[in-house]
This record gives C-alpha cells, sequence and structure tokens, in this order.
C-alpha cells in the first residue's frame, strides 16, 4: 500500500473514532498534496481534514495548504447547512407522500462531525406516490424534471440541489433475488422509524433493512464502476452504532434471501481491517478474507468515488469509435479486477447492467 493511502485511513480513522492520529506515520517526506488528493479522490476531504487537526503542528502541512483545506471545509459546512434548509422545503412540498429519507443527511448524522461527510444528491423514497401526480405537483411549483425521469424515480434540482425522488429502492444485482427483494422492500418501509435530523422529522428505514440498503448500494457500484470510501465510511458508522439494536436472526435471513452473506463478510473484513472498527460491530464476520480485502483496497483507491478517478477514463477521443473502445477496455479491466475478488457481482453486472446500458448507449449514440 502506498504511503499516503496509509496516511489517509490514519486520518479518516482519527476523525471516525475521535482519537489522534498516528504522529510517527506523518514524518519526513510526507506529500500532503498527495493525500489531499487522494483524500479528494475518495469524497473524505472532510474527515482527512479533522484527523488532521489532531497532529502536532510539526507534523502538519504548511500554512498555504492548511488555508486551501480550510476553505474547502467552510464550503462543505455552508453546503451541509444549506441541504438542512432545502430538505425542509422538500418535506413541506410532499408532506402528504411521506417521504423517507436515503442516505445523504441521515448517514451524515452518524458522523461524530455530521457537515464533514461530504453531500450529494438528497435522495427520498416516495413508496405511495403517483409518478403523474408528482410530476404534476412539481410543475405546479416551477421546478423542472431533470432529464431521469423514469418508472423507478424522479429527478429535479431546488436551490442549487439536486433531489432525486425514487418510487423504489435500487435491487440487487442478481436479478433472480430481485422480487424476493422487493417484497421485502414493501414489507419494511410500513415498519419505518421516525427521528429527527438537524430539527427536521424524517421517517428512515428499520435497522435491519437499512444495513442491507446500504450494502446493496455499496456493492451495486463496486461492481459497475467503482466505489470510494465515504459509502464504506457510511457503513461501518451505521453499524458501529446500531448493531446492538439490530435483530441478528432476521438480519441474516434478509442477507440470505438476497444471497448477499459473501459481500457483507468481504466488507465487514475491509471495515475491520483498514477503517478499525469493532470486530463485534460487523455481526458476521470471516478471517480468510485477507486477500480479498486487500484487493478490494487496491481497486478503491485505484478508481476513486464511484469510479470518477479511474485513469481508462482520462484518455479522451473526438472519435465516437475510439472513445467506445476505451469504454469497454477500461470496463472490461474493471470487470476482472472485480471477477478476482467477487465473480457472481461481476457477471450479473456485465449482464445485466453494463450490457443493457451499452446497448442504450449505442441507440442514442452516446
Amino acid at each position: 500500500m502506498k504511503r499516503e493511502y496509509a496516511q489517509l485511513l490514519n486520518l479518516i480513522n482519527s476523525a471516525l473514532w475521535e482519537k489522534p492520529a498516528d504522529a510517527e506515520l506523518f514524518g519526513e517526506g510526507t506529500d500532503w498534496k498527495a493525500i489531499y488528493r487522494t483524500a479528494q479522490e475518495q469524497a473524505s476531504l472532510g474527515l482527512a481534514y479533522q484527523g488532521m487537526t489532531t497532529l502536532p503542528d510539526d507534523k502538519k502541512p504548511n500554512k498555504i495548504q492548511i488555508l486551501k483545506w480550510y476553505g474547502y471545509i467552510a464550503e462543505m459546512e455552508n453546503h451541509y447547512n444549506h441541504q438542512v434548509c432545502v430538505l425542509t422545503k422538500v418535506y413541506e412540498l410532499f408532506a402528504k407522500e411521506k417521504p423517507i429519507l436515503l442516505k445523504g443527511l441521515s448517514v451524515a448524522a452518524l458522523y461524530p462531525t455530521p457537515h464533514l461527510r461530504q453531500l450529494g444528491d438528497i435522495d427520498l423514497l416516495l413508496p405511495n406516490a403517483d409518478a403523474s401526480k408528482i410530476t404534476q405537483l412539481l410543475k405546479k411549483n416551477g421546478l423542472c424534471i431533470g432529464h431521469d425521469l423514469t418508472s423507478k424515480h424522479a429527478d429535479f434540482e431546488l436551490e442549487k440541489v439536486d433531489v432525486e425522488l425514487h418510487w423504489q429502492l435500487g435491487t440487487p444485482l442478481n436479478p433472480f433475488r430481485r422480487k424476493a427483494y422487493q417484497a421485502l422492500e414493501r414489507q419494511f418501509i410500513k415498519i419505518c422509524r421516525h427521528t429527527t435530523i438537524e430539527g427536521v422529522e424524517t421517517d428512515l428505514l428499520p435497522l435491519e433493512f437499512c444495513s442491507l440498503f446500504l450494502l446493496i448500494h455499496m456493492v451495486d457500484h463496486f461492481s459497475d464502476k467503482g466505489l470510494g470510501l465515504r459509502q464504506i465510511c457510511d457503513w461501518a458508522l451505521f453499524l458501529n452504532t446500531h448493531h446492538q439494536e439490530m435483530d441478528k436472526k432476521l438480519l441474516e435471513q434478509l442477507i440470505d434471501i438476497v444471497g448477499m452473506k459473501d459481500d457483507w463478510l468481504l466488507f465487514s473484513y475491509f471495515c475491520v481491517k483498514h477503517l478499525n472498527l469493532n470486530r463485534e460491530a460487523t455481526i458476521f464476520f470471516n478471517e480468510g478474507l485477507s486477500k480479498k480485502a486487500e484487493t478490494l483496497c487496491d481497486i478503491i483507491f485505484s478508481v476513486g468515488n464511484f469510479g470518477q478517478y479511474n485513469p481508462g477514463w482520462e484518455k479522451k477521443s473526438t472519435s465516437y469509435f475510439n472513445r467506445k473502445v476505451n469504454s469497454l477496455r477500461t470496463n472490461l479491466k474493471h470487470f476482472y479486477r472485480v471477477f478476482s475478488i467477487s465473480p457472481s457481482n461481476a457477471i450479473n453486472n456485465l449482464l445485466f447492467v453494463y450490457l443493457t446500458d451499452a446497448v442504450k448507449r449505442l441507440v442514442k449514440r452516446k
């Protein structure tokens, strides 16, 4: 593992578990620009900054780098506060539909300092909503529906924050498990948790089902284009916070129904090894996954958040044919790496996600 990767993980762990970073790792020759760049690729700049502040002054980056970092953190805090305000307005707009908050602010609340968790869209599940009526409501309030209106969700922008409204949750990669998962979804959304986040009252998915939903989200992105540390930190904190409250037998049944026990064990091992999660909090753990977990770690650092920093995407061409060849080459390379630790996920993604998307893009000449 590269030195800056180990250093970044140490800073992240410092922030997650509220303990000082290991000063001995940050001696002479520390490349803070590389650490900053890697943290940015992993959508973990806020956590890395918080960890950095625990180091002795002589181990920290120079003042110019600290100021640059601090400026980014200030923007993160402003964005966090703004997203809370937007969430309030969205809930007022869809009060009758009783939205269920997914990811984002709901997982940020698990962090010692919530605004240091980088936020993306606001994702809401409206399981009982009529898509056509929601569309009319958005237009009535002067909100333009994005390009992504489908039978599963719609998106729009409110005060420069992207909001996604989901009629149903994402499903496992294995198509033969999807009906069973959808049946679970219909069952568990009836018994949601009620909580308050930054003064906003909201419903959240039940604990056992939420842990599975977060895992599915990680695995889907990892198998497709790639995954960053941000989503894995979310899952680790969720388990650390709620593992004692969860029904272990029920959870095991849910995992078996969707056929994701191997995925749970792999990411659990990663969280224990690289994020210092207490083994007890993983609920299910397998000692023999060291090699696969190291490969997972290599892939995560090589492609970054949602695969956006995969070196293969840097090769741009004006030629449509050359772009397609490069895309195929980059995706196949990622396929083989995923296949080395999770053959079933790699194959399911190739057959039921990648090929479907590829055909659509060819038809639209994208």
